[in-house]
């Protein structure tokens, strides 16, 4: 500990280890009472000591040890010894030869040796990571070689324009911000990084078993089984009776389905027609935005009926449920979890389905494009691909869900609720002046009164099983998904905690041997999302497409020429009347624009026709799926099967439990028989014979042992008589 000023010392302290001065603490015996200097510990003439030993210490122990003058000189750590003293004084250099310190020159002879040995050190690390980031870079840059090419100007891609009559052609070089950015999703790493997010879910579901294992152990809810009352076979409903409770379930179930796809459906036409709309702008800053405007405002507007139909579809899946009148409580519970899950993962994954796998693909090409209403045209992708827009869908649709529905609806409804049931309980009380216990103060079952009643952890368990979706299903599109998830879950399991303790009346308690069909939707959510993850990198990414030219049609091996690989040519000729753009900032002789197709060019003898670039990439896509889907499932299959169900120890612990439990049930098994033999009267008799032979049979053996060892030394005396004569 080091000096306090304002306390007296009584005897001398003195740290002989020269790395710790920091903690050394010297001090003089002195006379109890205040001493010189104003009730200091130290006389005027000793502070240098306590200035050496800890405030010139903790003042080198600030400064960079490794600091260079200019002269090239190390700076010394141990300070010119004063030779400057007083009557009494002690100086530096007679504290540095009591503490046994090293001189000055040789000290920094150590440190300038360290300092040269730790600069080489440095000098190897910086050559090696020059050496890597030179590597990275080559390979990124190779990687960003076709995306450069969408950058670049003096190229002079003219695309063909955007819609009828109102847009004009424009530069490929215009989106090269959108295509930089579609670059951070897709890349090489994506499928590496969705095997690896298979072999997480697969990882993650036997951990979990691992774990339900252990708490149904500690739990004590191995042996549990489930008993509930059944009704009566005269109380049974026959299939009869049932019949229109099963109607109506499967015609309000297909009428949900049709809510959903008219919701996507109404955001698609918003999307197509606003898009429209902006492109007359006459704004060229407002035109280059348009595509990424569009995409946010309808997202925004996805969430909001997201949001809105996942309150409709969970009351509604409950309605359902309760028609077809269910023989069991754990029956009708599984039900209603599985429509509302349905229900509500199709909400939340259709409009990203469309943008992964549906938008663009049937918008037709320049001179026969589809439409909607005979007006508008139906949706493209821009050239860098679709991922983008896939990645912008799910970041907003998944953190509004969890921010909006999971944190903040949980917080704020059981809030307004409570305070509803605390304002008519007051109003009620005011209104009834004849109630003598009126004025009393409130108990704690009152105010627990007025909280929210407990509804079960089913709304829980299905935030988590949709987020769970989210983090799997799209990850090779969104690999932020899980950082956003983890975060997520951190805010989350505190506000949870204040809910259930706050907001929330006390739940009965329960007990549960594992958490039932969640378990099932979970397994089956890892196996769909190798499937989904397999066609977007496939269908949605560009990553087939750009192997496919690199190993095929690049002369060079590489990826230079790919995005003139990936247009296709169209003779503004061609244009349908009234669709060509009527005012334009090119050159109205421009003869030919391009679009991203694989089609044969306007020359060919099958002009506008699928070429056969279109149908080997097409091929590798398949081949892509299939071996990306056989890749993931045997991984984690393999996974699945190295790691057992139950951990090792808690195996041990069942066999010794059991061996424990034999040895009771054969005891009391002799209990009875002694009994049954010898009467009641010499029950205890009994008892005491068996208490007592663990006793009995460590004598026996005592005997034995000291029986061989006396037959042994005998016999070895015999041997040694007889080897002697």
């Amino acid at each position: 500990a080091i000096c306090n000023y304002s306390f007296h010392c009584t005897a001398m302290q003195m740290c002989l280890d020269v790395t710790e001065l920091k903690k050394a603490c010297v001090c003089f015996q002195e006379e109890p009472g205040p001493g010189p200097g104003g009730g200091l510990c130290f006389a005027d003439g000793r502070r240098r000591v306590d200035y050496v030993l800890v405030y010139h210490c903790k003042r080198r122990q600030s400064q960079h040890r490794h600091s260079v003058v200019s002269n090239g000189n190390v700076p010394s750590q141990t300070p010119t010894p004063s030779r400057r003293s007083t009557k009494g004084d002690i100086s530096e250099a007679v504290l540095e030869a009591g503490l046994g310190m090293e001189p000055a020159n040789e000290l920094q002879d150590k440190i300038r040796e360290e300092f040269e040995r730790r600069l080489q050190e440095e000098g190897l690390e910086i050559e090696h990571d020059k050496e890597v980031c030179i590597c990275v870079c080559m390979v990124m840059f190779r990687m960003l070689e076709h995306y450069q090419e969408m950058c670049d100007e003096h190229l002079n891609f003219t695309m063909c324009p955007l819609c009828d009559r109102v847009c004009d052609y424009w530069q490929l070089s215009s989106i090269c911000s959108t295509a930089r950015a579609s670059y951070l999703f897709d890349n090489h790493a994506t499928v590496g990084f969705a095997i690896f997010m298979s072999l997480w879910a697969a990882v993650f579901l036997e951990h979990w078993k691992r774990r339900q294992r252990c708490l149904q152990h500690s739990w004590d809810l191995t042996g549990m089984e489930d008993d509930e009352v059944r009704k009566l076979a005269s109380e049974s409903l026959s299939w009869t009776d049932r019949l229109p409770g099963y109607c109506i379930n499967i015609s309000s179930i297909l009428l949900m389905v049709g809510v959903t796809f008219s919701a996507v459906s109404g955001v698609i036409l918003y999307r197509i027609i606003v898009f429209a709309v902006m492109s007359m702008n006459p704004d060229h800053e407002a035109k280059a935005n348009v595509r990424v405007t569009v995409t946010t405002t309808a997202v925004i507007i996805n969430l909001l009926v997201v949001l809105v139909l996942d309150e409709i579809y969970g009351a509604i899946a409950a309605w359902i449920t309760e028609l077809e009148i269910p023989k069991t409580e754990s029956t009708y519970e599984e039900h209603v979890i599985l429509k509302a899950f349905l229900l509500k993962s199709m909400n939340s994954f259709a409009p990203v389905f469309y943008v992964a796998f549906f938008k663009g693909r049937f918008a037709g090409h320049p001179g026969d494009y589809v439409y909607v209403f005979k007006d508008f045209r139906m949706e493209e992708c821009s050239p860098g691909g679709c991922l983008i827009e896939v990645c912008i869908q799910l970041g907003i649709i998944m953190l509004g869900k969890q921010l909006i529905q999971n944190n903040v609806f949980e917080i704020a409804i059981p809030k307004l609720k409570k305070m509803y049931r605390t304002y008519k309980e007051e109003k009620a009380g005011s209104a009834d002046e004849e109630d003598k216990d009126s004025k009393r103060e409130p108990q704690r079952w009152d105010l627990d009164y007025d909280l929210e009643p407990y509804e079960g952890l089913s709304p829980e368990y299905m935030e988590m099983v949709i987020q769970y979706g989210f983090v799997t299903l799209f990850v090779a599109s969104f690999p932020l998904a899980p950082v956003f998830a983890l975060l997520n879950n951190v805010i989350e399991i505190r506000l949870d905690a204040a809910k259930f303790v706050t907001e929330i009346r006390r739940p009965d308690a329960v007990s549960a041997k594992e958490i039932g069909i969640w378990y099932n939707i979970l397994s089956g959510i890892s196996k769909f999302a190798v499937i989904t993850n397999a066609f977007v990198i496939s269908f949605t990414s560009e990553f087939i497409p750009r192997m496919v030219y690199q190993y095929l049609y690049s002369e060079t091996g590489n990826m230079h020429g790919y995005t003139n690989h990936t247009l296709a040519y169209f003779n503004t000729s061609n244009f349908k009347p009234g669709t060509a753009p009527h005012d334009t900032d090119f050159d109205r002789q421009l003869r030919i624009c391009r679009y991203k197709d694989y089609r044969d060019p306007p020359w060919s003898p099958e002009s506008y026709q699928l070429s056969k670039q279109y149908w080997s990439v097409l091929a590798a896509r398949l081949a892509f799926v299939i071996f990306f889907q056989n890749l993931a499932m045997f991984l984690s299959m393999l996974v699945a099967w190295l790691i057992p169900d139950m951990p090792r120890s808690l195996k041990e612990q069942l066999k010794r439990e059991k061996a424990l439990l034999m040895d009771l049930l054969l005891t009391e098994e002799a209990d009875k028989q002694c009994t049954q033999k010898s009467g009641g009267g010499k029950r205890r008799v009994c008892k005491t014979r068996r208490g007592h032979k663990s006793e009995r049979g460590k004598k026996v053996w005592m005997c034995l042992f000291l029986f061989g060892m006396c037959s042994s030394i005998s016999l070895w005396d015999v041997m040694h008589v007889c080897l002697s004569w």
